[in-house]
């Protein structure tokens, strides 16, 4: 007997044939996005391995991701996660409200992330495309329908994707024994409402700040990176 297996996955495997999502091409488009935008300053949303380490969609997103923005995030405007769901989307807005000045963008490694980070936000009167941009990633049809509108994200031709893992899997039915193929997809980048022109502030003032206010009146969020 003999495996067939045709696997959509997000990193290469070793005995099978892989079709994968170009993270380096879609980060790539994410990072000219904001680059045309003006934005000077971006905090990223990424899972780690270790303390030093990013995992392999994380590290080829970022990669791309700064290479269209044509800079390097700094460290520490770099937030970890264990795990691409909404959950830890919206905990690393905390650590984004401890950024002073915060960062203008947000980059999320995942569309979960960023609908996590997005909900997260407003729940501190943040809103995205208005306070700060925020980008995603994977095309997902859920992040079309938040409420502050549709996410910008590089899609992944997910269409295709099956086509293409069906002919994989049906040329493997047939000739088990041919070489493992590994096939990469384009992504698109979807332009939605989390990226556009901010509103402008005469100062800006993080979360700690705000919080030595508490007993004064609720203030109107104020935007970042101004």
């Amino acid at each position: 007997c003999f495996s067939t297996s045709a696997t959509l996955c997000v990193c290469r495997t070793e005995g099978y044939d892989v079709i994968s999502p170009d993270s380096h091409q879609g980060g790539y488009l994410l990072g000219s996005h904001l680059k045309n935008l003006g934005c000077s300053s971006v905090c990223f949303v990424g899972r780690n391995v270790d303390r030093h380490r990013l995992d392999a969609t994380s590290h080829q997103r970022l990669a791309g991701f700064e290479m269209g923005l044509g800079r390097n995030v700094e460290e520490k405007h770099r937030i970890f996660i264990r795990q691409y769901n909404p959950a830890d989307g919206a905990m690393a807005v905390s650590k984004y409200l401890e950024m002073d000045p915060r960062p203008q963008a947000v980059f999320c490694a995942s569309d979960d992330l960023a609908i996590g980070f997005a909900h997260g936000a407003g729940v501190h009167g943040l809103q995205p495309g208005r306070d700060f941009h925020l980008v995603g990633f994977d095309g997902q049809e859920r992040s079309r329908h938040l409420p502050q509108g549709p996410l910008t994200t590089a899609a992944i031709p997910t269409e295709l994707a099956g086509q293409s893992a069906a002919r994989f899997l049906l040329t493997r039915i047939a000739q088990p024994h041919i070489p493992v193929r590994h096939l990469q997809l384009g992504c698109t980048l979807i332009q939605g409402s989390t990226t556009g022109s901010l509103a402008a502030a005469p100062q800006l003032r993080n979360h700690r700040q705000s919080a030595r206010a508490s007993k004064t009146p609720a203030r109107k969020a104020i935007p970042a990176g101004v």
